[in-house]
């Protein structure tokens, strides 16, 4: 999975703590990647907001790190990128406030990258 760079949060003359919460950040947001499309794996294509819903209600149970309550639909937008290919849009569906949202299912080069990471 392509890593985010920790030099992009931190500039170069901001101070070490700076430089450190950074690759926190960046660890924190691969492992919220990961689960995020773990999650897709085992429940099978979902909506924006019923990704959110599920990492939620299955983050403690799963050790899935904190995140911020829409966090994981982005998590699922940066996986669908073209450039990552790990999940794909498969169609729209009216979320809880009436407008549409993605619904994303895991991808064959998805299902590989998970099949390799528990090898």
């Amino acid at each position: 999975m392509a890593e985010l760079e920790a030099q992009t949060l931190a500039r170069a003359t901001d101070p070490a703590t700076s430089h450190e919460a950074a690759e926190a950040v960046v660890a924190n947001l691969t492992e919220l990647r990961l689960a995020v499309l773990q999650l897709v794996s085992i429940y099978g294509a979902s909506s924006s907001s019923r990704i959110n819903r599920l990492y939620q209600a299955h983050r403690h149970a799963r050790s899935w790190p904190h995140a911020a309550p829409d966090s994981p639909r982005k998590r699922a937008g940066w996986l669908a990128y073209p450039a990552h290919g790990l999940l794909e849009v498969v169609g729209r569906a009216k979320g809880p406030n009436g407008v549409g949202e993605s619904v994303y299912a895991v991808t064959d080069k998805g299902r590989a990258y998970l099949e390799a990471r528990a090898a």
